[in-house]
């Protein structure tokens, strides 16, 4: 697929100020919302048990 709309916000907002901030600080800045576990239990729970 097409990946150049994904590398280009990585650009912009990840690698490039990667050395200015905290991860936390980060991950903030790029989502607009704090780290939350709870978006990577979900992704978790639909991968690998599906309908449940």
């Amino acid at each position: 697929g097409e990946l150049s709309p994904v590398f280009n916000w990585l650009r912009e907002r990840i690698w490039t100020q990667g050395s200015r901030w905290t991860t936390d600080e980060l991950c903030r800045r790029a989502s607009g919302e704090p780290l939350n576990p709870a978006h990577f239990r979900r992704h978790l729970e639909a991968r690998y048990l599906p309908g449940a």
